[in-house]
Formats: C-alpha cells, structure tokens, sequence
C-alpha cells in the first residue's frame, strides 16, 4: 500500500504536474497571452515541449 502511495506522488511529480504546466501556457497562447512562459527545466520530452511553447510566445 505504502509503495502505491509513494509511486502515485512521484507519478504525480513528473508527469501530471509539467502536463498540467503545459496545458496553462498552450491555453494562454491561445487567448492571446504571449507573456506567459512556462516553467518546466527538465531535460525530457515535456522540457523539450516547455521549452518550443515558450520559443513561440517569443
């Protein structure tokens, strides 16, 4: 049980947060909202996708 736990917090942490990060800042582009960057540093697919929405607000 302990160890379902602690994989849905760490599930939770690195994949449904930047997720969740993503969808705000690709909602904000859509309203218009070029000033909002997003804040995911990580150096995976999602970092990689933060990093392309950002270079597009620009």
């Amino acid at each position: 049980m302990l160890f379902t736990i602690g994989i849905y917090f760490l599930f939770k942490k690195r994949i449904i947060s930047p997720l969740a990060k993503l969808e705000a800042g690709a909602n904000a582009i859509k309203e218009d909202n070029y000033s909002q960057k997003i804040d995911i540093f990580s150096k995976d697919e999602v970092g990689t996708l933060a990093r392309s929405f950002n270079e597009m607000a620009d």
